[in-house]
């Protein structure tokens, strides 16, 4: 896992970097965003988010949202349920890698 937080902290200095050297070309001031996949991940903590990952591909919801086919309203305890999970995580920050 300190291999993605490397990889993070990396990418991050050169977007800053670059962005500041090439002012017209850079399409806005955002930092590095970086989204992991990890298969059967869901909606939840992990030590992803501890290192570097800013989101995490929900593979849960596949199967959820195939249930919601017909109505789409069967989705509202989904999404009831997803948002009071994610309202809930807690951001751990490690010392970055130098």
């Amino acid at each position: 896992m300190p291999a993605w937080q490397q990889l993070k902290t990396e990418a991050s200095a050169a977007l800053r970097e670059w962005k500041k050297a090439n002012p017209d070309k850079a399409l806005d001031d955002k930092p590095f965003w970086m989204t992991g996949e990890a298969w059967g991940h869901g909606v939840m903590q992990s030590d992803y988010y501890c290192y570097g990952f800013d989101a995490m591909i929900n593979f849960d919801y596949q199967e959820q949202a195939a249930k919601a086919v017909d109505c789409l309203a069967q989705m509202d305890t989904t999404w009831q349920q997803n948002g009071g999970e994610i309202a809930g995580f807690q951001r751990v920050e490690l010392p970055l890698v130098a």
